[in-house]
């Protein structure tokens, strides 16, 4: 006798595989959590529940931040007191370049003032902080940190002793270049690396004809970090680049007119590029969006 075969409703179903979470710890399972990390960053803000989410983790970097710029703070001061103790200070002509506190009182390899690591500590960490509002919680915070970092200090070497250590910016372009890479891998923003290369070329290349021009009123050092500011302002936009560069020949340019106005300085009188530029390139970073 012939067996009734089962209605195809009731027949078995092969059970489906269960899919791999991000967090696990096989090969397989890598790019999973690649691609999930890649989706928290890029859009935190997609679902409608998830803006507590990010809001919570704004609130969390913003403080991190803090703590990193505090704790950054003694080695920046380090290395701004290095560099000024280590060669005399040499005034521009008609213009008396500030002191730093510890310049003339202590030897290479000396600690720094308590005044000098404290400063540079409320420093770093309002800027860090301000970096982490900026961005969020992102990867490329932890550049812009970085950057945020070199300018601070540079502009107070270059009010100390008019001059930018091609060792400080050529250390803070080799470290930038492989985090900014690092950055876009994570991202997946590989158009954001691209217009950094095009900025650092762009701010060389603007900085490296006015000192072709004019070698006495832009030194090379400002060319250099030109490239820096470009690198970093680049990955933002080119117009970035650009009002941050207007913006450092603005408050040169009014600071100038208010020393003359004052009688503080002459016509001639030469000033230290490099704070300009710092300053007009974090006020760029900050404010000025693509």
């Amino acid at each position: 006798m012939r067996r009734p075969t089962k209605h195809r409703a009731f027949q078995a179903v092969p059970r489906p595989r269960p899919a791999r979470s991000a967090g696990s710890l096989t090969v397989s399972g890598i790019p999973d959590m690649i691609l999930w990390a890649r989706v928290r960053i890029a859009a935190p803000c997609d679902a409608a529940g998830s803006r507590r989410w990010y809001q919570t983790d704004v609130t969390a970097i913003v403080v991190a931040c803090c703590l990193a710029g505090l704790l950054a703070g003694p080695r920046a001061t380090r290395i701004v007191s290095d560099q000024t103790r280590r060669n005399p200070m040499l005034p521009a002509s008609g213009c008396r370049a500030p002191r730093w506190p510890d310049q003339g009182k202590a030897q290479p390899g000396g600690k720094p003032r308590a005044t000098a690591i404290v400063f540079f500590r409320l420093l770093l960490a309002a800027l860090f902080a301000a970096v982490g509002v900026r961005f969020g919680p992102k990867p490329i915070v932890v550049p812009y940190c970085l950057f945020f970092a070199t300018l601070a200090a540079l502009a107070a070497i270059d009010l100390a002793e008019h001059r930018l250590p091609r060792t400080v910016v050529y250390s803070a372009l080799a470290a930038s270049a492989p985090m900014l890479a690092a950055t876009a891998a994570l991202t997946d923003n590989w158009t954001a690396l691209d217009r950094a290369g095009l900025g650092a070329i762009a701010g060389f290349g603007a900085l490296f004809a006015i000192h072709v021009c004019a070698p006495n009123g832009m030194g090379f050092g400002d060319v250099r970090l030109a490239a820096l500011v470009g690198l970093y302002l680049g990955w933002i936009s080119l117009p970035t680049l650009a009002g941050g560069l207007f913006l450092s020949f603005l408050t040169a340019a009014v600071t100038g007119l208010v020393l003359i106005l004052f009688r503080r300085g002459r016509l001639h009188t030469v000033l230290p590029f490099g704070p300009f530029l710092a300053g007009g390139s974090i006020l760029a970073a900050l404010f000025i969006h693509p």
